[in-house]
């Protein structure tokens, strides 16, 4: 499951100290097998209980996550609030449009990029690349939680 780059945790803002469940649905196999005697190191890593069941179906609001094959389960029911938690990622998303319309106006302006150093301009040209990721990122936790709302 290296391929899995998922942090719920903190894109929902879950405390460590509360419950996790993730129910891993392997391809038939060999995974199988690796999963369950690996198990215990990943739920010490993740901070969840780990359930590997090759015939699990997905539970009503869980969020997906798909890794080498394996689908993983992550049942949200009593967990989240979720509009409170659309109301942040909401809140989040429009303050980084806000940074990144400065960012971009900045850079547009032909009279900065001829007086700034280059060092100023590179940075403002860097700042805007993590803006747009961070942005993509914040849009794809908003998605994944409408989803979890049925949205």
């Amino acid at each position: 499951m290296a391929h899995l780059r998922w942090n719920l945790r903190s894109e929902l803002q879950i405390p460590p100290s509360r419950a996790l469940t993730a129910i891993v649905r392997p391809p038939a196999g060999t995974v199988a097998a690796s999963l369950l005697e690996t198990a215990p190191a990943i739920a010490a890593l993740t901070r969840a209980e780990i359930q590997v069941d090759p015939g699990a179906t997905r539970p009503p609001h869980s969020l997906l996550a798909i890794a080498d094959g394996c689908e993983v389960y992550v049942p949200m029911e009593g967990l989240v609030d979720v509009e409170a938690e659309r109301g942040r990622l909401s809140r989040e998303i429009r303050r980084v449009e806000e940074d990144l319309g400065r960012t971009e106006a900045k850079l547009a302006r032909e009279d900065f990029r001829q007086r700034a150093p280059a060092e100023v301009v590179a940075r403002e040209e860097a700042k805007g690349v993590e803006l747009r990721a961070l942005r993509a990122k914040l849009r794809e936790a908003l998605e994944r939680l409408d989803a979890l709302a049925g949205r």
